[in-house]
């Protein structure tokens, strides 16, 4: 048996991933699934720049916009702590609270981490 030994990612649980409400929101459609892991691992390491450089930047409204783009897109992964996280900071951007976003920061990118840690397994 060719799998034979290989864990079947689709069946894991306990991850930072939240498997049923992702393919829920795709109709169950794995390959669209394993499509978009693809460009997220791909497109989340500028999307964490963006926000990293708008914190730098002392930039309010980029932080927002950002963080949201962010939010979006570990949303779709039923990825709640990154989203919260996220979340929290697109809306410290409108609030103008540059400091918070700031010690945020950390915080998003371990919960980014993770969830590429995680998607990974469907690699």
């Amino acid at each position: 048996m060719e799998n034979e030994g290989r864990v079947d990612p689709y069946q894991m649980t306990g991850s930072v991933i939240n498997l049923a409400a992702a393919l829920a929101l795709l109709d169950g459609d794995r390959e669209l699934f394993d499509e978009l892991v693809s460009v997220f691992l791909q497109e989340c390491p500028s999307q964490l720049a963006s926000v990293r450089d708008a914190i730098e930047r002392q930039d309010p409204n980029s932080v927002r916009r950002a963080a949201h783009l962010l939010k979006g897109s570990v949303g779709a992964f039923g990825a709640n702590p990154a989203a919260d996280i996220a979340a929290r900071m697109e809306k410290r951007g409108l609030e103008q609270d540059l400091a918070g976003a700031a010690a945020d920061l950390p915080k998003l990118e371990r919960a980014l981490e993770c969830l590429q840690d995680g998607l990974c397994q469907f690699q």
